[in-house]
């Protein structure tokens, strides 16, 4: 089973690794802005963010957090520009909440992913 619930090993390994390697590539030391989508409830990632930052002549810009903006707010914008709920991301494997306070938010996305939650858990009780 992925390690996560709260470190996002799983999140850093996909995600961030491809791509501070492509950035790394494409941009070679020099200087760039990366923005990030963090949003306002989620102070704590800029701080890991900023610390685990390695990459030459990057600095991290995380627009959301400055303007204040949490959740629901991003996702209010997204209806008013696009006329669509814009569902948060979920990793179909991933069957802990990072945090408990995101518990009832984790469980409607189970119930609208049900086969994925169980065909993990199966999968970890055969190693």
């Amino acid at each position: 089973m992925p390690q996560q619930a709260g470190t996002r090993k799983c999140s850093l390994w996909a995600k961030g690794a491809v791509g501070d390697w492509w950035l790394t590539q494409v941009f070679g030391g020099r200087p760039f802005r990366q923005i990030m989508g963090f949003n306002a409830d989620e102070e704590g990632r800029r701080f890991g963010d900023q610390a685990a930052s390695k990459i030459p002549g990057r600095t991290g810009e995380f627009p959301l957090i400055d303007w204040g903006w949490d959740r629901q707010q991003c996702e209010g914008y997204l209806l008013d520009r696009f006329g669509v709920h814009w569902p948060k991301s979920y990793c179909t494997f991933c069957c802990f909440p990072v945090s408990m306070g995101a518990l009832p938010a984790h469980l409607e996305r189970m119930r609208s992913h049900r086969t994925s939650p169980a065909r993990c858990c199966a999968w970890s009780t055969r190693r």
